[in-house]
């Protein structure tokens, strides 16, 4: 399964939590990835921030995605204070029955100003 797409560039140094980052992934399920890319699981961490690995993502739809192959998008955006994405029109896993069901679209838009 694929992890998800990118990484891309932000256009600016984001700072999340005590990190500087300039890339970010969009995870298959339902994640932002701001280090290096890499699976993460829908069960995610009950807590966050965390200390140990994986400490750089944040679980903005969490479910269990399938961006690539099927006909969900990924639409991104930056200027100078801002940075935005758009997971369109993905299924999500649904275990009765089993298979991809739906048509899901979150965005996300990252601040500059604020880190927010």
């Amino acid at each position: 399964m694929t992890t998800g797409v990118g990484p891309f560039a932000v256009g600016f140094p984001f700072h999340y939590y005590w990190y500087e980052y300039h890339s970010i992934l969009a995870g298959a399920n339902g994640f932002l990835k701001f280090g290096t890319p890499g699976p993460i699981s829908s069960t995610f961490p009950a807590r966050h921030p965390l200390s140990a690995v994986p400490n750089d993502f944040a679980a903005v739809y969490a479910a269990d995605w399938l961006i690539q192959g099927t006909s969900g998008q990924v639409f991104r955006w930056n200027n100078a204070d801002s940075f935005g994405g758009l997971v369109d029109q993905c299924p999500r896993l649904d275990p009765n029955p089993p298979g991809y069901t739906g048509s899901h679209t979150f965005q996300v838009i990252m601040s500059r100003l604020d880190s927010s």
